[in-house]
């Protein structure tokens, strides 16, 4: 049921429909207008927004991307401060097969772990998509939350950008 009820509200948030923003236009993103949004959702039962944030050349070896958590005109984490090369400082990590599909960007600070994920069900009954971001300290989560939709941007798209992250169980093992 909880499925049916986040599907029907997206399906009114994607028109605009009384949640704050125009119809016919992206979800609330804290990319800069000369940013590629790599990845952008507002959170549920919040009014905060994460989003993944890349300059417009951002590709292989090239470019930037920061991850910013807050509301529009305060940002209250942005990672990493410094852009040249700032893609190194993330992990990228992906299982997929039919019907399911599962991507994730990860960054540390200090000893917190801070995941982004995007995450498709079609194998359940109804299928389901959600996304979010999960942050854990030393192996534990301390936190997760969900975007009230599953989102703007893709995930898929750093796969040959961000360094593949070995030890994350959704690679199984590899990142060929």
């Amino acid at each position: 049921m909880r499925a049916a009820v986040v599907s029907l509200y997206c399906a009114f948030a994607l028109t605009g429909a009384s949640v704050g923003w125009a119809a016919n236009s992206l979800p609330p993103s804290l990319c800069l207008r000369d940013e590629r949004t790599v990845f952008s959702c507002p959170l549920e039962n919040d009014s905060r927004v994460v989003s993944l944030c890349g300059s417009r050349d951002l590709g292989e070896g090239a470019g930037y991307l920061q991850y910013r958590f807050g509301r529009s005109g305060n940002v209250e984490l942005e990672f990493p401060r410094q852009r040249p090369d700032s893609w190194k400082a993330f992990r990228y990590s992906r299982y997929s097969r039919f019907q399911v599909d599962r991507f994730s960007v990860s960054f540390s600070i200090r000893d917190h772990t801070y995941t982004l994920f995007d995450n498709y069900e079609g194998e359940m009954e109804p299928a389901t998509h959600e996304a979010g971001i999960t942050i854990t300290r030393s192996g534990k989560t301390v936190g997760e939350w969900l975007c009230r939709c599953p989102g703007s941007g893709n995930l898929r798209a750093l796969q040959s950008i961000v360094p593949c992250d070995k030890d994350d169980v959704l690679n199984m093992g590899g990142c060929g």
